[in-house]
């Protein structure tokens, strides 16, 4: 193979390897990310029922003093 040839290859498997990289790298944030997501939006969820319970049994004790 000529030299022109080996560069050639050489640049391209260095390049696929960066690309590679990159997109695993992207793919592991964006799952990281969707899933901080989902535990803001869980851990939300749950402190809006617990305080949904509280109001309800304030609710339950002032009817039952009334």
């Amino acid at each position: 193979m000529s030299r022109e040839t080996n560069k050639s290859l050489f640049f391209g498997a260095i390049s696929g390897l960066t690309l590679g990289w990159t997109a695993k790298s992207l793919a592991s944030r964006r799952v990281g990310f969707l899933d901080k997501l989902r535990r803001i939006d869980q851990r939300i969820y749950e402190d809006g029922r617990v305080r949904a319970e509280k109001i309800q049994q304030i609710k339950q004790d002032v009817h039952k003093k009334i």
